[in-house]
């Protein structure tokens, strides 16, 4: 279930790849505001979560010490110290598209994060798309 995501790379200026995702892996405080909803079920308001990230070789691990979730992450760009990654559920009927974009400044980071989630019925057809938006901050409680 591990997902291979790109190898260490220089970017420009003094940040590399490899830097920045060592800088990214941790324990977060993680606030996030919705910022829009296009369905009134999904609506909240401010959510507290912690994540922490390791990383084992090429992959990287993203746990919920809270609600015990975990998941696999690919960072599929970087540019200077802005992450863009993406995470896929898919179920039955269901899959859910995440795409969190963070911009780290050492031990905080602040950001987007943007949801799809997709509805099918029994045929495999799309039957309801829902689209949620946060504005996400984080604060690094350890290494």
């Amino acid at each position: 279930m591990l997902i291979n995501f790109c190898y260490a790379k220089h970017l420009t200026g003094e940040v590399s790849y490899e830097n920045l995702i060592n800088e990214f892996m941790g324990a977060w405080e993680v606030t996030s505001i919705q910022t829009y909803t296009s369905n009134a079920e999904y609506e909240t308001s401010i959510n507290l979560d912690y994540w922490t990230l390791e990383k084992n070789e090429n992959n990287i691990i993203l746990k919920n010490p809270i609600s015990n979730a975990m998941a696999s992450i690919t960072i599929d760009e970087i540019s200077n110290k802005t992450l863009k990654f993406i995470k896929i559920s898919q179920g039955s009927f269901e899959k859910t598209i995440e795409t969190p974009v963070i911009t780290i400044n050492g031990d905080t980071f602040a950001g987007t994060d943007s949801i799809l989630i997709e509805k099918y019925n029994n045929q495999g057809n799309l039957i309801d798309k829902v689209e949620i938006k946060f504005i996400v901050y984080g604060k690094k409680l350890n290494n």
